[in-house]
């Protein structure tokens, strides 16, 4: 069964964790799970703390990166598969391809004008995309999302996964210019 992050670091299920309380839990699990501090257990104890010693560095990255988290939530949920195929609004995807394509043009012909205007209209696009469920992000409540919020959600996790790609690209065509 796989490991429960919420549970592991006794911290109750949401889309904002308490960094430093993070970071406290994390400490003492660390304390805890450390291989060295169990050195003189049998071989069988050790591998599990070793195990239990991963999942915590793991579960640390998971529950402290906004992005991560939102796509564990989803998983917890049964809402997100690993190689799921989601398929976007066609409005959406033309914005992205639009996006897209204006990169490309710029990568042909970088004028620094519409470089910083299409990074403004890059963060635009995110805010706005992001004020569709910053109310469910902000007073997420595990007991009473509904399944309404919760595709809300999903269709946001997958939107924003298109924005860091495109992010990430203008990022690197920037960095060259």
């Amino acid at each position: 069964m796989a490991t429960n992050y919420f549970e592991l670091f006794n911290i109750p299920v949401s889309l904002h964790i308490d960094s430093a309380l993070l970071k406290q839990r994390y400490y003492e699990l660390s304390r805890q799970y450390h291989p060295d501090m169990h050195t003189l257990a049998d071989t069988d104890a050790q591998a599990h703390v070793l195990q239990q010693s991963a999942e915590v560095n793991k579960g640390f990255k998971v529950l402290g990166n906004p992005e991560l988290l939102l796509q564990y939530v989803l998983q917890q949920k049964g809402l997100l598969e690993d190689t799921e195929k989601f398929q976007l609004p066609s409005a959406f995807l033309m914005e992205m391809m639009e996006l897209n394509e204006s990169l490309v043009e710029l990568e042909f012909d970088p004028e620094e004008n519409e470089i910083v205007a299409l990074q403004h209209q890059i963060v635009a696009m995110e805010n706005a995309l992001y004020s569709e469920v910053r109310s469910i992000i902000d007073t997420y409540d595990d007991s009473l999302i509904s399944a309404v919020a919760l595709e809300k959600l999903k269709i946001f996790y997958f939107k924003r996964k298109y924005f860091l790609r495109i992010k990430e690209r203008f990022s690197t065509f920037a960095a060259r210019n």
